[in-house]
């Protein structure tokens, strides 16, 4: 009925950007939270977390099985050992309770798609670019590390200077964003339709 706005989070920011690359004339804004969303010199996601910058978040987790052969990255959310369901909490919701976090474990899926991790998502100036966009950055992210932010909305100004994002800033807010989501919700829906 009338152009939509697109909300990514994390891997959801691979979506919105091929979206928005795709048809661009549907959608009046488009939405990053603490998503990752690939560029011309990190064309990927793998790309976007093996760099530097990426190298800052944190993925205690192991693997379960060969990727190649699953055809997904299979991770072990549940498992058993205290250790790496510590460090999994910091990586997501440092700032949630125990049983906060035991909530999100039980939503999560063991299994991602590898084909999202690897394939190219890499909007263009002349599509992607030319629709109004919004990132809700993070500011204690550990999967998408802050500095990776940066750098994605960085270069994506770049690509095309006469349309940079609009950033809000939630310095305090993990991974799953701020325990109240009052001032993401506003953020939202302040968005233009």
């Amino acid at each position: 009925g009338g152009p939509v706005v697109p909300v990514g989070h994390s891997m959801g920011g691979l979506s919105v950007s091929r979206v928005a690359d795709a048809v661009p004339e549907l959608l009046s804004h488009i939405c990053y939270m603490a998503a990752f969303f690939p560029s011309r010199t990190m064309p990927s996601l793998m790309d976007c977390a093996s760099s530097p910058e990426g190298q800052h978040a944190l993925n205690p987790l192991h693997q379960v099985g060969d990727p190649e052969e699953l055809g997904v990255l299979r991770l072990n959310r549940r498992t058993s050992d205290r250790r790496e369901l510590a460090a999994f909490k910091e990586m997501i919701c440092a700032d949630r309770t125990d049983a906060e976090f035991l909530r999100v474990l039980e939503g999560m899926q063991t299994d991602e798609s590898m084909t999202a991790y690897a394939d190219r998502a890499v909007g263009r100036a002349a599509t992607w670019g030319r629709v109004p966009r919004t990132y809700l950055r993070f500011g204690k992210d550990r999967t998408v590390a802050t500095q990776l932010q940066d750098r994605m909305i960085a270069e994506a100004d770049e690509l095309t200077p006469h349309n940079r994002f609009t950033v809000h800033d939630f310095p305090n807010a993990g991974h799953l964003g701020p325990s109240d989501p009052t001032r993401v919700t506003d953020v939202l829906h302040g968005l233009p339709l």
